[in-house]
């Protein structure tokens, strides 16, 4: 569970927090002054991510507080001076690239709903309302496809009794 005063993230009892850089030894020693500065290392299920500081905190988000090391936040920081985050980095690649360029783009093997559970999960609302528009544009275009192929369906039927009936009408008026 995570608490978070500004930009609050609470998910199936998922625990993330923050420690400082200066504070760790490790990413005190591995991580140049230059870096320090711009770039934040993530380790997202296992998949290591480089980003800039500035990428992270668009948005008033758990990344946001993540990268402003925020001393009520704590959290688990890996060997290589990335902080641990477990969720899924299929998913953490969309919403990291949404933050870098603001557009939504899915690869085939992901849904929607995927990328809304990330989306609320790291509490990035332009992107959680972006999902739910994409989500309910879908929704509709299906139920129009269905309605569609339905009404033509029935019209094809329609018109397959007509003309057997029409032909047996006129067969017997001959």
């Amino acid at each position: 569970m995570l608490t978070n005063d500004n930009c609050s993230s609470q998910q199936n009892g998922d625990t993330i927090s923050v420690a400082s850089i200066d504070s760790h030894p490790i990413l005190n020693s591995t991580l140049s002054s230059n870096s320090k500065g711009d770039w934040v290392l993530l380790n997202v299920g296992g998949k290591h991510f480089m980003t800039t500081r500035s990428t992270l905190s668009k948005e008033e988000s758990f990344l946001c507080r993540l990268c402003q090391y925020e001393p009520d936040l704590k959290t688990d920081i890996d060997d290589k001076g990335a902080y641990l985050i477990d969720r899924d980095p299929n998913y953490f690649n969309v919403v990291l690239n949404y933050l870098r360029h603001g557009k939504l783009i899915l690869e085939t093997n992901l849904v929607e709903e995927g990328v809304l559970e990330e989306a609320e999960f790291y509490n990035i609302r332009s992107l959680i309302e972006l999902v739910k528009e994409k989500i309910r544009e879908r929704d509709r275009r299906k139920f129009n496809d269905v309605s569609f192929h339905f009404i033509e369906s029935k019209i094809e039927e329609f018109d397959r009794f007509l003309k057997k009936h029409l032909l047996f009408k006129c067969f017997l008026f001959k």
